[in-house]
């Protein structure tokens, strides 16, 4: 007893092969992946500042005083910047909206320490981000004080993020 197939007829033996081509599985391979990216690409940046609000700008030699998280995406915080506060404020003026404007020649004059208070309010400034479908807002507060070493800077900066869309 023989056990080997019958060879097909010859009428069969040059017919294409059944089901799809390899290249069609491999299309819609690369179809999905895009499709993903795409997905991704679009979601990640908002899931993004959901974990991780964005900061505001911040003087780079500025030491943290002190930090307040009211709620998420609403937090305060105290620095405070062995700086001039014309150093400082050039930072926000840079990066913010629009700071209240100082006295012509402010910067420019010397400045003698207030007699009573340890420190004086400078100005404020007020900024945006956006990172859609969300934006924040932040405003920086800027005093000058005076201590047992001289003059030094300090700001209280809040940060109030939107989670939605919208202008301000």
């Amino acid at each position: 007893m023989d056990e080997r197939p019958a060879p097909p007829p010859e009428d069969q033996a040059d017919a294409p092969p059944r089901g799809l081509p390899l290249w069609v599985p491999l299309v819609a391979a690369v179809l999905a992946v895009a499709f993903a990216l795409a997905v991704a690409a679009l979601t990640c940046g908002p899931l993004l500042v959901i974990v991780n609000p964005p900061m505001p700008p911040i003087y780079p030699d500025a030491t943290l005083l002190e930090a307040e998280h009211i709620d998420h995406g609403i937090d305060t915080w105290r620095y405070r910047a062995d700086a001039d506060v014309c150093d400082v404020l050039a930072l926000y003026e840079a990066e913010a909206l629009r700071c209240s404007p100082l006295p012509p020649g402010f910067c420019a004059a010397p400045r003698t320490p207030p007699s009573e208070a340890a420190t004086r309010f400078i100005t404020q400034c007020r900024g945006r981000g956006e990172a859609w479908p969300f934006y924040w807002l932040w405003e920086m507060v800027l005093r000058e004080g005076y201590g047992e070493d001289g003059a030094y800077s300090e700001f209280d900066i809040s940060r109030t993020v939107y989670w939605s869309t919208g202008d301000s």
